[in-house]
């Protein structure tokens, strides 16, 4: 569309809409998020494909950064490994550092030890199909 300042409109559309990284009600008690994004499923409000693969894409790269120069992370020596790790730090987030024995265990390289630990955690019986995956993964190292 020719002729049009899409910088321009931006800054129109956030100042008059308001700009949001959480969700929140709008003035209609709609949830809303971003630059007025309309995202209540009762009134058709959801995400396109090609944003919740920018979405993963972004997660994927902060869980990295946050996984990267550990010495558990740098300590897996394989493909299956790494990602077992990543997918921890997706479900988990910040509470991954706390298997502070389990992460030992793994920058030791002792993969049996570590499973062990992680079969007895909370998160083990909150999500066990999940969790058998990603401890075979590390385990067997594929």
């Amino acid at each position: 569309m020719a002729g049009i300042s899409w910088d321009l409109l931006k800054e129109e559309l956030a100042r008059d809409e308001g700009r949001s990284a959480s969700l929140y009600r709008d003035s209609l008690g709609y949830l809303t998020g971003g630059v007025g994004r309309l995202l209540d499923p009762r009134l058709g409000g959801r995400f396109r494909e090609n944003e919740i693969d920018l979405m993963l894409s972004n997660d994927i790269n902060a869980a990295y950064a946050r996984n990267r120069g550990k010495p558990w992370f740098e300590s897996a020596d394989t493909d299956a490994r790494r990602r077992a790790f990543l997918n921890m730090r997706f479900q988990m987030g910040n509470r991954l550092d706390h298997f502070e024995n389990t992460l030992a265990s793994a920058a030791r390289q002792d993969w049996t030890d570590a499973g062990r630990r992680l079969r007895q955690s909370r998160w083990y019986r909150e999500t066990p199909e999940r969790a058998e995956r990603i401890i075979r993964m590390l385990e067997t190292g594929s």
